[in-house]
């Protein structure tokens, strides 16, 4: 049983660290069976009118980027360490989880 762990965040430094607190984490819980792949950046701009009336070439753009990385766990007491997964997320992570047989 595979279990899967998707994390997105848009920070890089954030998402590194936290990246590296998991490996730690699996390590000191001995868990050697998992493994780490950084998925593909998106990026998404937004581009605003600056003036809503005739001046059509002040314009601003925003862009978002988010950072992506995917964790496949083979371990079967996996439902023991998602509390410590969790309890110790950073705010601008989000975590999904889900089981692939």
């Amino acid at each position: 049983m595979i279990h899967t762990l998707n994390i997105k965040s848009l920070d890089l430094i954030t998402l590194r660290l936290f990246v590296s607190f998991l490996q730690l984490l699996f390590r000191c819980l001995k868990i050697h069976d998992f493994k780490i792949f950084f998925l593909p950046i998106k990026k998404r701009r937004l581009t605003i009118l600056k003036s809503p009336h005739v001046h059509k070439k002040a314009r601003q753009q925003f862009e978002l980027t988010i950072y992506k990385v995917c964790i496949n766990i083979e371990n079967k007491n996996i439902v023991s360490i998602l509390p410590h997964i969790f309890i110790n997320k950073p705010k601008n992570v989000k975590i999904s989880v889900s089981c692939n047989f």
